[in-house]
Order: structure tokens, then sequence, then C-alpha cells
């Protein structure tokens, strides 16, 4: 026979309360999720392990159309897809 009892326990937990665009600062609200965060991932991935490193820049929506634009006319092609939940 197997028997339990409860216990409460307390822990501790780290929460975003804001973000701010990397580029020109403008903080970005939480509640409506208009930010843009792009991640570059660099390394070496096997079925078995990887590693490498990861840089991540978050973007207001401004910031982040002002970006496409820029690479658009650098020559750089961006692959676009659709989602929805």
């Amino acid at each position: 026979m197997i028997k339990y009892i409860m216990e409460k326990i307390e822990t501790e937990r780290v929460k975003e309360t804001h973000r701010y665009c990397d580029l020109c600062g403008t903080e970005i609200k939480l509640d409506n999720w208009d930010a843009f965060e792009f991640i570059l991932r660099e390394g070496h991935a096997y079925p078995e392990s990887g590693s490498g490193t990861e840089q991540t820049v978050d973007l207001c929506p401004n910031c982040a159309r002002k970006l496409f634009k820029y690479l658009r006319e650098m020559g750089i092609r961006i692959n676009e897809r659709e989602w929805f939940y």
C-alpha cells in the first residue's frame, strides 16, 4: 500500500516583466505580443548531440519592418510563411 500526504512547497521563478527594442529602445508591450525575436544559431547538430552558440535580437514592429526593408535592399531574400494558432 502507498500512502500520500500533501506538502506545500514554496518556489521562486523568473518572470519577464518588460521587453525593449534592441534598436530604438522602445518598450514592447508584453500584453499584445507585438515583438519580433530574431535568433541566429551557429554550431553543429547531430542526432545524438550538438553544441553551438545562440544570438538573439528583440525588435519592435517598426524596427523589424525597417530591418526587413534594409535586408531586401541588400538583395537578401527573406523566406515568408503563414502561421496561426
